[in-house]
């Protein structure tokens, strides 16, 4: 959805560019709670990184995807800002 954007900034169509930075920082955000949920209910259920070779798999490689997708929706906001500020 980002490459909608950018096409949509490069046609000078301004509010549709920030309304498809929006969705797709909505979707991430909704990909980290939905990963919120799923740890929360392993844990509960005793599945640890230190649990054994699915949860030390799962919890890194979630975990990892997790902070890219954090640092990604960090980057996506301060654009979005900008592009709220006009700049």
């Amino acid at each position: 959805m980002c490459i909608s954007s950018e096409r949509d900034l490069r046609q000078s169509r301004y509010s549709r560019s920030c309304l498809w930075l929006l969705i797709t920082i909505i979707l991430g955000e909704a990909f980290l709670i939905g990963q919120g949920i799923e740890w929360s209910g392993l844990i509960d259920k005793n599945v640890t990184i230190s649990s054994g070779l699915f949860g030390t798999t799962f919890f890194t490689l979630t975990g990892f995807h997790g902070f890219h997708v954090l640092v990604g929706l960090i980057a996506l906001s301060i654009l979005f800002g900008l592009a709220l500020g006009g700049f």
